[in-house]
């Protein structure tokens, strides 16, 4: 009786075995094309699996249901995902391809940042880009690999760089902050200037212009009170263009010029003075109290 009840099992559980749903392998990802070091999740919509092996072909693999993972390395991926039945005897495999570049990046100078001064932009990708587009922000635009330019207003921008390359579009966006460099320099400083009569110190205001951008006035110049010299700003630079002014105790003509630097809280002026004919030259520092 037990052997007959043997032979009658077998069969019965051979065809428990044989009727198992077939798996059906599929999986989708969160993107096609992402940036080296972005995470990319895999999500399964196999059907009748139980078990689940994700090889993401970069000699990486996992075997739980819905993985993320990063990619370090860029280049064109093919993702497989085999998944096997309750029983183990059957399997299927998806596959998907995924593109991953390397991210975009950019540098500008000068900075800090100003406007109505010349910025250039610098490109910085590493896909080998053969086309840029470049938004910024302020209704601008460019399609050179380094261009230059100038913001009419303060506030923030964001600056968005799309460089094109054989792996696909490296796309980096950057705020940033434009002020006036006129309020920026504006304050009470205390000056260090060397003259025709020696070093002299003295303190002095800077005032920013209100009717011209990146342009401040100082009160003395070359240490004669009421000289009201204007200095225009670019980036570090600073320059004092050549200007007449009358100033001084007794008071007297003087045309003043010069270039300079900012460094912090600090400036200083490289100047000539023309007074009767002479040209006097000498250094201001301004250091902001």
């Amino acid at each position: 009786m037990r052997r007959i009840t043997f032979f009658l099992l077998v069969p019965a559980i051979l065809v428990l075995l044989s009727c198992q749903k077939e798996p059906a392998a599929s999986f989708t990802m969160s993107a096609t094309s992402v940036s080296v070091g972005d995470a990319v999740t895999f999500t399964n919509t196999s059907t009748d699996a139980s078990s689940f092996v994700w090889d993401f072909g970069d000699g990486s693999q996992e075997t739980i249901e819905n993985p993320t993972h990063v990619y370090t390395s860029s280049g064109s991926y093919t993702v497989s995902l085999e998944v096997t039945s309750e029983n183990g005897k059957k399997n299927s495999t998806a596959t998907n391809t995924l593109l991953v570049i390397d991210a975009g990046d950019f540098s500008y100078a000068p900075m800090p940042t100003y406007i109505d001064t010349d910025i250039t932009f610098t490109d910085l990708s590493a896909n080998s880009p053969v086309s840029w587009l470049w938004t910024f922000g302020d209704g601008g635009s460019s399609t050179q690999q380094n261009p230059v330019h100038s913001f009419a207003s303060t506030g923030t921008y964001a600056v968005t760089l799309e460089a094109t390359g054989a792996a696909g579009v490296a796309t980096v966006t950057k705020n940033i902050i434009l002020t006036n460099a006129a309020n920026f320099l504006a304050g009470s400083y205390i000056a260090s200037d060397s003259t025709v009569n020696g070093i002299i110190n003295y303190a002095d205001y800077v005032t920013a212009s209100g009717s011209v951008n990146n342009r401040v006035t100082v009160g003395k110049f070359g240490a004669y009170s009421g000289a009201n010299v204007y200095i225009d700003i670019s980036g570090n630079t600073i320059s004092v263009p050549a200007q007449t002014v009358t100033c001084g105790t007794p008071s007297g003509v003087h045309t003043v010029a010069g270039t300079g630097t900012i460094s912090g809280n600090t400036f200083f002026i490289y100047y000539t003075d023309t007074y009767e004919s002479v040209v006097y030259y000498g250094k201001v520092t301004y250091v902001k109290s």
